[in-house]
């Protein structure tokens, strides 16, 4: 007899988030952490939110095969699973580890011991700015982003 499949708490069934476990994968990989690290559980309960955040920026228009769903009371439409671009998977690992690193920029700025060049960096307030570059060709939506 075989586990009944357990989908992840705030993955979308029948979406793109069904690519959550590669999506974790990838962005421990890039921080080089186990599954067993302490801090991998605070990657998986990112992905949804990074998935969502990225759904609700590209405002995917319904088309055959999209899906459907409301977060925050508010329709938004996703890839259906296997259908997301490599580019807007691409986006959902970086700003997972973008959104993780978060924790630790007090006042808005990451310290020098996480920075890239041992320099204080003020984080962004708009979450998706790191990863526009990627998403931009994606955006179906109208208006000003």
């Amino acid at each position: 007899m075989t586990e009944p499949l357990v989908v992840p708490l705030g993955v979308v069934p029948g979406t793109w988030h069904e690519a959550h476990a590669e999506i974790t994968a990838r962005a421990l990989a890039q921080r080089r952490l186990g599954g067993g690290d302490m801090d991998a559980g605070q990657f998986v309960d990112l992905v949804p939110t990074a998935c969502s955040m990225i759904d609700q920026r590209l405002e995917l228009r319904a088309v055959a095969g999209r899906v459907r769903y409301v977060v925050g009371g508010v329709p938004v439409i996703a890839y259906a699973p296997g259908d997301a671009p490599a580019q807007v998977v691409d986006a959902a690992v970086q700003l997972t580890l973008e959104l993780y690193d978060r924790k630790d920029a007090r006042f808005g700025v990451l310290t020098s011991a996480s920075a890239a060049f041992g320099e204080p960096v003020r984080v962004s307030r708009d979450r998706l700015a790191g990863v526009e570059g990627l998403l931009e060709p994606f955006v179906e939506g109208w208006g000003i982003g």
